[in-house]
């Protein structure tokens, strides 16, 4: 099975709401799919029947292990912190805020801001207020050190088992790496 994200959004940039399975067609190789699961923003995600109706999930107590459906991703957030973002580093903060909000209930976050040094802000947790308590404790650094703060980013996202993502937000250059960008 294959999980597809993604957001749906009018001519003008609005999000549209309200859309159903029987709205998507999933094509591979031209060939179309059946949907399994289906779920909007933050409800809860729905069992897609053979006609297309839909039906809530039914999840019982003592499984083994959670369905797909209810297993988010963990993002790490990587925000550069440097000199380099300096003119813009309220508005990166404040969009990183919204994305942080906007993330599905069952995803995990932690925000990682780096100058030279790396600051693991708020742990990979659901909660989002605190992710955004570490994010807005952040403070503008010197120089850019993105490949070592990457590498390390990588390696806590490596403990960690699921789905991972790694979300950089920078506008320059590193030029304090001890690490080689390969």
């Amino acid at each position: 099975m294959v999980v597809l994200g993604f957001t749906v959004t009018d001519n003008k940039g609005r999000y549209v709401n309200g859309l159903k399975p029987r709205d998507f067609r999933i094509l591979e190789d031209g060939i179309q799919q059946r949907l399994a699961t289906f779920a909007e923003g933050n409800k809860p995600p729905l069992h897609v029947l053979e006609d297309g109706s839909t039906e809530p999930i039914v999840v019982k107590t003592g499984e083994e292990r959670a369905s797909d459906a209810f297993v988010g991703t963990n993002v790490f957030v990587l925000f550069d912190t440097s000199n380099y973002m300096y003119r813009g580093f309220v508005y990166a903060s404040d969009a990183i805020a919204d994305f942080v909000r906007g993330l599905d209930r069952a995803d995990s976050v932690a925000v990682y801001t780096y100058s030279r040094n790396l600051s693991r802000a708020s742990g990979l947790s659901r909660d989002r207020n605190d992710a955004i308590f570490g994010l807005r404790k952040a403070v503008a650094g010197d120089d850019s050190a993105l490949y070592n703060a990457l590498l390390l980013t990588l390696r806590d996202a490596a403990k960690v088992p699921g789905r991972k993502v790694v979300i950089v937000f920078s506008n320059g250059p590193d030029n304090a790496s001890m690490v080689a960008p390969d």
